[in-house]
């Protein structure tokens, strides 16, 4: 199929409908470019019905004026990203920035307790 932005339908056609179905309803009935357009969207929201409900919870916290490794100043914002799983919430990553000399030192990912 051609590139949806440049496409064209025949003059007096529907550019959308031919973009996503083919066709339109000049070719066929009113009836049937309705039920295609209907069924269309309905697909689309159980796709992202789906695809919502299986998305975990994320939850982003910083930590500000900690002591920077590399300068020893404290200016050092520590962020944490956290994942709601089914049991309890998992640490997925994080970063660490320095406002002061501007390093980045990543920041200890691992639970204290092993």
């Amino acid at each position: 199929m051609a590139d949806p932005l440049l496409y064209q339908a025949p003059l007096g056609h529907s550019v959308s409908a031919h973009r996503v179905h083919g066709w339109c309803a000049i070719e066929r009935s009113l009836d049937e470019e309705l039920i295609a357009w209907r069924t269309r969207e309905r697909s689309r929201y159980e796709i992202a019905k789906t695809v919502c409900a299986a998305s975990p919870a994320i939850d982003t916290t910083a930590e500000y004026e900690r002591p920077c490794p590399a300068c020893g100043r404290e200016a050092l914002t520590v962020t944490s990203v956290r994942v709601q799983l089914d049991d309890a919430p998992r640490l997925a990553g994080g970063w660490a920035l320095c406002l002061h000399c501007n390093a980045t030192p990543h920041p200890v990912m691992e639970d204290p307790r092993g």
